[in-house]
């Protein structure tokens, strides 16, 4: 694995959080292997996904063998098949790190988190294959459509973009941003930000037409997406606050060139 990115098995990766993260995962440069019992599923996931990417980065196979085959293992399959397919994979996870993605929830109460015994979804996978096997926990703070709602947002800021329609563009950059503040759940944050959205609408277009935000803003915004699909809230957090920190900067450098206005 020296000197290359790990390949990375997203086993229950036909369903909507493990495609969601697949398609995250290939979007950064890993070579990805959908773990699935469904064939049909598999191919049909896969081409939408490496459509979606524009390149066959996305490949599928049996649960085991994609476990076998990858450096990482994500889990990402419902808390009421976790144990069995642990069991499944398990001789394919020797040595290797299992991300789990599972929240423990169980029909009819998905609402409410119910803990296993032993106080964990990841503490009892850890209990099931033993101390060879690395098990940790992430991926389950943003649901998966928010995911791809933000995806598709940034993809219509790219064709914005594209047609140098700084208006569309300027219209999706705010809805960006109002997303990533909503994933947040705090509403006095969100009220707040609603209101100096308001405040700084005229001053946020110039830094776009006239500041030079316009040929830059979406690298830096998709720099911060693949952060936030990666869960690394420290390096969304540093990216968010550089990217603010030069759209102010671009805010001023138009208002310099506009000062009567």
């Amino acid at each position: 694995m020296e000197g290359q990115s790990p390949t990375i098995a997203v086993v229950g990766g036909t369903g909507a959080e493990g495609s969601a993260i697949a398609l995250r995962l290939g979007h950064v440069g890993y070579r990805v292997i959908i773990g699935t019992r469904d064939s049909a599923k598999g191919v049909r996931v896969t081409a939408e996904l490496n459509k979606l990417l524009g390149a066959e980065a996305i490949a599928f196979s049996g649960n085991a063998e994609a476990a076998s085959a990858a450096d990482i293992v994500i889990l990402t399959v419902p808390y009421a098949v976790q144990q069995p397919i642990v069991q499944e994979i398990a001789a394919a996870l020797e040595g290797k790190i299992l991300i789990d993605a599972t929240a423990p929830l169980m029909p009819p109460k998905v609402s409410n988190v119910q803990l296993p015994p032993g106080g964990s979804a990841v503490a009892q996978i850890q209990h099931t294959l033993g101390d060879k096997v690395r098990v940790v926990s992430a991926f389950q703070n943003v649901a998966a459509h928010k995911l791809r709602e933000l995806d598709a947002v940034l993809a219509e800021m790219d064709g914005a973009t594209d047609k140098q329609d700084v208006k569309s563009y300027h219209t999706l950059n705010l809805k960006f941003h109002d997303m990533l503040v909503d994933f947040a759940g705090n509403a006095r944050l969100i009220e707040t930000y609603r209101l100096l959205t308001r405040g700084l609408l005229l001053f946020r277009l110039r830094g776009l037409q006239d500041g030079g935000g316009f040929a830059v803003s979406n690298t830096e915004h998709r720099a911060v997406m693949r952060a936030v699909a990666q869960r690394d809230s420290a390096r969304a957090g540093q990216l968010l606050r550089q990217h603010a920190t030069k759209s102010r900067a671009r805010m001023h450098k138009a208002a310099a060139r506009h000062p009567q206005e």
